[in-house]
Formats: C-alpha cells, sequence, structure tokens
C-alpha cells in the first residue's frame, strides 16, 4: 500500500491546486510557443500539473492522498470518490489523455533509447482533460487558485523582482 499523505503532513487543497494550475499555465504557455525544444518540458509540467490536480480533489474528499506519480492510479481513485464525474479510470478518450500523460513523466529525463513522442497537439487533449476536472473543484478553491489576482504561494510572495543573491 502507497504512503498516505494529509493535511498533518502540511498539504493544503488551495497549495495543491495553485501548483496544479501554476504547472498547466507554464505547460501551455510552452506547447504554444515557437520552440519545439521546448515541447518535452511542456509535456513534463503538464503531467505534473494534472498529478496534482488529482491529488488535490482527492485530499479535499477524502484527507488523504497516495504517494504516487501514476494518473492511471489517481484517476481511479477520483473516479471512485466523484461517480458522477463519469470519470471512469477505463472510459475511452479520458484514458487514452491520462496514459498519454502518465508517459509524459518520463520526459523529465533523457531515455537512452527514446521516449514518448509529443507535439503541440497534445495540448488540445490535455485541456479537454482539465476542462473535466474543472467543475470537481468546489466553488471556493476556484476563487483562490485565480492567478490573475494571487501574489502569494505556498506562504511566499510571488514577483518579478529579482530574488538571487549575488
Amino acid at each position: 500500500m502507497a504512503k498516505q499523505y494529509s493535511a498533518e503532513d502540511g498539504f493544503t487543497v488551495c497549495d495543491l491546486l495553485t501548483g496544479a494550475f501554476d504547472h498547466l499555465s507554464a505547460s501551455k504557455a510552452l506547447f504554444k510557443d515557437e520552440h519545439p525544444e521546448h515541447l518535452d518540458s511542456a509535456g513534463y509540467l503538464a503531467q505534473l500539473g494534472v498529478e496534482l490536480l488529482l491529488k488535490a480533489l482527492l485530499l479535499h474528499r477524502n484527507a488523504t492522498f497516495p504517494e504516487t506519480h501514476s494518473l492511471e492510479v489517481l484517476l481511479g481513485l477520483v473516479a471512485a470518490e466523484f461517480p458522477g464525474a463519469k470519470m471512469r479510470k477505463g472510459e475511452g478518450m479520458y484514458r487514452d489523455i491520462i496514459l498519454s500523460l502518465d508517459r509524459f513523466y518520463e520526459l523529465r529525463y533523457p531515455i537512452p533509447n527514446g521516449s514518448h513522442a509529443i507535439s503541440r497537439g497534445d495540448w488540445q487533449a490535455i485541456e479537454l482533460l482539465i476542462e473535466r476536472l474543472w467543475p470537481l473543484i468546489p466553488l471556493n478553491f476556484q476563487k483562490m487558485v485565480d492567478i490573475s489576482k494571487r501574489r502569494e504561494k505556498f506562504g511566499r510572495v510571488v514577483s518579478n523582482a529579482q530574488n538571487l543573491e549575488n
């Protein structure tokens, strides 16, 4: 059985959602930019963003989430907690998106014999998945992750000022 994390470990639904949507926002920007060499980073950030989103939903619903990076496992748990969402683990199009995103986790390191293919068009499917998951997020949390109004993240101020000391 995978280790379980909870609020007692310092995790909050808002922090997980903030991280999720920040990674997804960065991923979208990289998928849309003119540099194909950024696609590996875009795919990895998309996988991480969806992972955090699914973990936030689990933390909200049952106060824990498992130590796993498998989106297929996490989606199965979310589907069990939100039966009306019609996000069953084996559900056609969403399962394919989840399986692709799970493979994008490998993009964080060079793979000697090659890794899963990725293209600009992959963002469209990822966006469909996010749109399907968004209504599961309670409204009070949806408002908290509005990045246009947020200036704090994980207990620190987020700004454009240089923070590195010379």
